[in-house]
């Protein structure tokens, strides 16, 4: 389960406009490819487009085809969203 986390995290944070950018450390040009055709999306996709089976499908090529050190790319994404969250100073108002 956190693994799965940490790759959505991974895929909607990289401050990329598509997809194919996002997730090109991870996957090679070939992979994804294929893997657009086969899952039904374009490669021009930004992560809000994809549905959960097609995330869920990515996420499962992932764990499969993957080589490990790009795992480890991937490995910690939520705990570093976290930590960022927690960095940013909150401005609280009381109601008037």
């Amino acid at each position: 389960m956190q693994h799965y986390r940490d790759f959505i995290i991974y895929g909607f944070n990289q401050w990329k406009p598509t997809l194919k950018k996002s997730l090109d450390r991870i996957f090679t040009y070939e992979q994804l490819k294929r893997l657009t055709k086969n899952l039904g999306f374009d490669r021009s996709a930004v992560p809000t487009d994809l549905s959960f089976q097609q995330w869920l499908g990515l996420f499962n090529y992932f764990l499969i085809g993957v080589e490990e050190y790009k795992k480890r790319l991937v490995s910690g994404s939520e705990a570093l969203l976290k930590n960022q969250q927690n960095r940013i100073q909150k401005i609280h108002r009381t109601r008037s």
